[in-house]
């Protein structure tokens, strides 16, 4: 498998708000890059997969950042997989199999912008 970067323009309308896609991708969420460009510190962003509406990721950035998000794992018993009894959870790659990112923009400004690059692989 390659490694596929998406980029997203995030211009917010006058009410500080947007929904955005990235096209079709397949693989790994390896990285989740915000450059906050003009938009306000704070700004709400919340990532899924817009056909299951999985989360990926949900931050509120002062500034640019970089994250590479992870979910929580389960055994076959639908109970939380622990590195030890009451303990962190086990966490694995968000995936996606030809599928969009949707991305959610919040309280960022009027008529302002921002990027995202979303790398998969």
């Amino acid at each position: 498998m390659y490694l596929q970067t998406s980029t997203v323009s995030l211009a917010v309308n006058a009410s500080g708000d947007l929904t955005a896609y990235t096209p079709n991708l397949t693989g790994r969420v390896l990285e989740i890059r915000y450059v906050k460009g003009t938009l306000d510190a704070g700004t709400d962003l919340t990532i899924t997969n817009e056909a299951t509406g999985a989360a990926i990721l949900t931050v509120s950035p002062s500034a640019d950042a970089t994250w590479c998000p992870r979910q929580a794992t389960h055994s076959t018993a639908a109970a939380a997989a622990l590195y030890a009894v009451g303990g962190a959870a086990v966490n694995d790659y968000c995936w996606l199999a030809n599928q969009r990112v949707k991305i959610v923009v919040a309280q960022g400004g009027t008529s302002l912008t921002g990027t995202l690059y979303i790398t998969v692989g």
